[in-house]
């Protein structure tokens, strides 16, 4: 669910009756957190700030120009995001709430190298095996640790077999040297005799 769709009609009903994430209050962590944790969903989605968490009809409002600070500090930081920032004024009369558009990422988004996925939505850092999957990997770890070995057992054949067929050459070269030395011996051997 996105702003445009959040601002039509009553705000609150659509803020209470629609699953985004909603906060009072954000740190730029949290912020870099929740954006990159919704673009790393199929959907993307909105975050609304200034709206209690535990109760979504209540309104603690927002000051938009720290929002404003807090998000393009952070925004700089983010990679693989594409992200708005709206405000809506006067809501219950006096009250300004932000409300940041966030499109699904076609890489894997982070923050500060850390990738982060909503679970139940909140941000959670992305497991492992997720990662490999999205990267399209699809490969857990056990998997790479016995194609690993595999490879370290296949190399060792090798080497061993290399190790032989160069024994194997040189006896052979060495019976050619001998067989050809033994040759040039008896025939010179064979001409002494004569001579003397």
């Amino acid at each position: 669910m996105f702003s445009k769709d959040l601002l039509q009609g009553d705000v609150l009903a659509n803020i209470a009756n629609y699953n985004c994430p909603v906060l009072s209050e954000i740190t730029e962590h949290q912020l870099a957190s929740y954006i990159v944790g919704i673009a790393n969903t199929e959907q993307g989605g909105c975050l609304v700030i200034g709206i209690n968490e535990s109760n979504r009809t209540t309104v603690t409002g927002t000051n938009d120009n720290e929002t404003t600070q807090k998000y393009l500090n952070v925004i700089n930081k983010i990679k693989g995001v594409d992200s708005e920032i709206k405000f809506a004024n006067g809501i219950r009369g006096f009250f300004t709430l932000a409300f940041i558009d966030i499109q699904p990422s076609s890489e894997l988004a982070s923050f500060d190298g850390i990738v982060y996925t909503l679970i139940n939505g909140k941000p959670k850092i992305m497991p492992e095996k997720e990662i490999l999957n999205r990267l399209g990997l699809g490969l857990n770890s056990d998997l790479l640790n016995n194609i690993s070995f595999q490879i370290h057992n296949q190399s060792s054949k090798l080497e061993s077999l290399q190790q032989e067929l160069s024994s194997a050459k040189s006896w052979k070269v060495k019976i050619k040297e001998w067989l050809f030395a033994g040759i040039v011996g008896a025939i010179i051997s064979m001409i002494i005799s004569k001579i003397f």
